[in-house]
């Protein structure tokens, strides 16, 4: 259980607030997740629900969230027939949301939400309060490429996955020139501007495009540090080499899709 006073203030958010979640065979974690929202947002929200998506498990996990759900009626658990990714899950989980605010964590826990609070209390100053994975603080750490490598043992369980993280990254932010320091993170986002937005993304892509086009909309954003906590239990399925190629398709997809629109736009 959290308690509230390391939270900073005692007094509770005022707004609602909805979790966001997703799993695919996650049967390991499924109910420590559950314990630790339920004990974390508790302490600090009045109005709350978790709304978890089952995507096509072939194990326990969609039963032990049902049954989860049957003695905590703050939380909606919803079933994929078939397992169709961490995208379209995400998309789902988005259209349940009934709070004014939501963010999304994953199912093993892997962003720290100690300050919980404080990010919630920046949304009565900002539009979207958005995590960073941060950077230890070396004399070359404040050069922007050279930083990235000071990142690179923080952001991911194991090398190769924060290269690809890296690497798409760089990729996203040099394609649509927007200044964000780190993109797949947990992000506290409005619902209701959050649902005026046509998304198209089909893959991961979809953290970026969230934040690609409310950027562009004109929305205010503060990035505040947010640690990666690497999986020491089970496998993560976000870098599949086919779920990295299927992403890489999106991104230039998407930028495609932009051109047409500006060239038709101007002429």
């Amino acid at each position: 259980m959290i308690d509230p006073k390391s939270q900073g203030s005692s007094i509770k958010f005022p707004h609602s607030v909805t979790m966001i979640s997703w799993g695919l065979n996650e049967e390991k974690f499924v109910i420590p997740f559950f314990e630790r929202a339920f004990g974390l947002m508790g302490g600090i929200i009045n109005d709350f629900r978790v709304v978890f998506i089952n995507d096509g498990s072939s194990d326990r996990t969609g039963d032990l969230a049902e049954e989860y759900a049957t003695k905590e009626t703050r939380l909606k658990v919803f079933h994929n027939k078939k397992n169709i990714n961490v995208a379209l899950s995400c998309k789902r989980a988005i259209l349940e949301v009934k709070s004014d605010y939501f963010f999304w964590q994953t199912v093993d826990w892997s962003y720290d939400l100690s300050n919980i609070k404080i990010f919630l209390d920046l949304l009565n100053h900002y539009d979207i309060v958005h995590g960073v994975r941060p950077y230890p603080e070396r004399p070359l750490s404040h050069i922007p490429f050279i930083r990235s490598f000071f990142r690179i043992k923080t952001r991911s369980d194991n090398l190769v996955k924060a290269v690809i993280s890296l690497s798409n990254y760089y990729l996203v932010r040099i394609l649509y020139n927007v200044p964000f320091s780190d993109f797949q993170c947990v992000t506290f986002f409005p619902t209701n501007i959050v649902r005026e937005l046509d998304l198209c993304a089909t893959t991961p892509f979809l953290s970026s495009e969230l934040l690609i086009k409310l950027y562009y909309k004109g929305y205010n954003f503060i990035e505040d540090p947010i640690n990666f906590i690497p999986r020491k239990l089970g496998v993560s399925k976000g870098t599949k080499p086919l779920i990295i190629f299927r992403s890489f398709l999106d991104i230039l997809k998407r930028v495609f899709i932009t051109l047409i629109y500006l060239f038709n736009h101007w002429k």
